[in-house]
């Protein structure tokens, strides 16, 4: 990436989502511990480590979104591919099952590139693609994890349409009879920018985290995503900066996650 790009990239995550306030999406940094993604999820997490750290405390100001507007239910997404969000999700759900020690769901939407399966080390069959089909019902897909308190769904038999899949009718019924089970659902689901999966699932959510890699993704690109999903009428809860350890060491005197996929 040329020195501009990135000199763009830097701007954008300033101009997009500024400084926390009630009218913007407050930003966090995840620690850049976390670089070996074909690891599983058991042998990422460190209860000491600094990713863990870092997502207790974005938990922290997770949930008061959570105790303001009775909120349960958030989908994680990027404007693109590769800038960590599904990392992002599951370590976000494993944060909030152990240390809000309720019942915790973290569920693969992104029926295009799951990963969820593959962190969790469990077979991506019998899924979310399936009772979106009707030939299971949601409850009897959820997994168990070595987590407690968390479960998960994953993506389910690969389908050539999933946008076909995703009726609003549909994830809404689904997404309902999932909260009645669980105190908080975590969503990882596709990017914004390539297919509208994500802004189809975000409507029915309780808000959205949006996950940027710092230094890589272009100001454009952040911005023109953050405004799908604002045009979308959804409620962004927050911005995750991915990589910004590499890019911002001193540009924010506030906090934020900083976050190495």
């Amino acid at each position: 990436m040329s020195k501009s790009d990135r000199n763009s990239s830097r701007k954008t995550l300033h101009g997009v989502a500024g400084k926390p306030g009630r009218s913007e999406a407050p930003k966090e940094r995840i620690p850049d511990s976390i670089k070996d993604t074909s690891r599983n999820i058991y042998e990422t997490w460190e209860e000491d480590g600094s990713a863990a750290i870092e997502f207790r405390r974005a938990y922290a100001k997770l949930s008061y979104e959570m105790k303001q507007g009775n909120k349960h239910c958030f989908l994680m997404t990027s404007a693109m591919a590769g800038e960590g969000k599904s990392t992002a999700a599951a370590m976000m759900a494993v944060t909030i099952a152990k240390y809000r020690n309720t019942k915790t769901l973290l569920m693969d939407a992104d029926l295009r590139r799951p990963r969820v399966h593959e962190f969790f080390q469990m077979p991506a069959r019998k899924g979310l693609a399936d009772a979106l089909l009707g030939d299971v019902d949601i409850i009897d897909t959820i997994k168990d994890t070595q987590f407690e308190n968390l479960k998960v769904i994953t993506c389910g038999k690969r389908i050539a349409s999933p946008t076909s899949l995703l009726q609003a009718d549909r994830i809404a019924d689904i997404l309902s009879e999932l909260k009645f089970y669980f105190d908080t659902v975590i969503i990882d689901t596709t990017p914004v920018l390539p297919v509208s999966d994500a802004a189809q699932i975000a409507v029915e959510t309780d808000g959205v985290i949006y996950v940027v890699m710092a230094g890589v993704t272009q100001r454009e690109v952040v911005k023109r995503g953050y405004k799908i999903l604002k045009d979308s009428n959804v409620d962004i809860v927050g911005v995750l900066v991915n990589n910004a350890s590499e890019v911002l060491p001193y540009y924010y005197s506030y906090d934020y996650y900083d976050y190495k996929y």
